[in-house]
């Protein structure tokens, strides 16, 4: 689930990154079975990941271990080695937790907020809410605790109370067509749960990934249920006329922020989407462009 951009982790810590680079990473592949420049950089990423891991091992109380540490992190995030990340964001929390006058901006901003994601991207969001929970207690006594809460209970919110993989997910509504949609009603079928708008361009671009998907799925068994979240009736029957788009839309004139079945399920930012497998219990989220794809391939063989 490259799923979340990496450019919230590189831009995130990036302002936490002294700037001094290590000795370690001088050395260089060579370039010369490259095909593209894209392989060239994914090269020299590579092997400035592996040096860094090398020299941070090797020299556990370094001096300039969180130079090494922050750029690290940002290396992997790059490279879409998300499952190696929460560690090495846990130890920049600590290093910069345990500061003297840390500013409570960047800490959060840059990297407290990035391992929420992190954790979420991963499937493992109850690793996030017990790190929130470590957050809040870390700062219980902070002269700004208050706000800090505040902001934890907004992350908390945003990301973090949602429906979770292997949990059910049910709800009923009158589509656009005046049809009366159950999802209890597709048990038996792989159904993708779709909360976008005309307005949010991720979900346009996404649109085609999702109309191919539901071409070559449909007949084994694959449906698609729209969650729309313009207040502009017409914009989005136009948008859903324009595209051909089949499967039935869930309209209610009321934004993300106010939607009661966005509230009900926790989605605050565009676009979501839950995969629900053939036994009605959610089996991905969030998959993007081929990811949904691989996942129907397993789950419709």
């Amino acid at each position: 689930m490259k799923r979340f951009s990496p450019f919230w982790l590189i831009f995130g810590v990036f302002f936490l990154f002294s700037g001094a680079r290590l000795g370690a990473q001088e050395s260089k592949p060579s370039p010369a079975a490259t095909t593209s420049v894209d392989d060239i950089v994914r090269k020299y990423q590579i092997a400035e990941a592996r040096e860094l891991e090398s020299y941070l091992a090797a020299n556990p109380q370094a001096e300039d271990r969180y130079d090494g540490i922050v750029q690290l992190a940002q290396t992997f995030a790059v490279l879409g080695e998300q499952a190696k990340l929460p560690p090495l964001l846990r130890e920049i929390y600590y290093t910069r937790r345990d500061r003297q006058n840390v500013l409570l901006q960047e800490l959060f901003d840059g990297v407290v907020t990035p391992l929420v994601l992190t954790y979420i991207e991963l499937g493992q969001d109850a690793e996030g809410v017990a790190f929130v929970a470590e957050v809040r207690e870390d700062f219980s006594s902070h002269a700004q605790a208050g706000l800090v809460s505040q902001y934890l209970d907004n992350l908390l919110h945003d990301y973090l109370n949602r429906p979770r993989i292997g949990e059910d997910m049910y709800f009923k509504f009158v589509d656009l067509e005046g049809r009366a949609i159950n999802t209890r009603d597709y048990l038996g079928k792989v159904v993708l749960i779709d909360f976008w708008a005309t307005w949010c361009q991720p979900c346009v671009e996404e649109m085609p990934n999702l109309i191919a998907a539901y071409d070559a799925y449909h007949d084994k068994g694959f449906e698609i249920i729209g969650v729309n979240m313009d207040e502009d009736r017409a914009a989005m029957e136009r948008f859903v006329e324009s595209r051909d788009i089949e499967w039935p839309q869930h309209f209610d004139g009321k934004s993300v922020e106010t939607s009661q079945i966005a509230i009900a399920y926790g989605v605050a930012k565009l676009p979501a989407t839950f995969l629900i497998g053939k036994d009605g219990k959610i089996a991905a989220r969030d998959l993007r462009g081929n990811e949904l794809e691989a996942e129907l391939r397993v789950l419709l063989p």
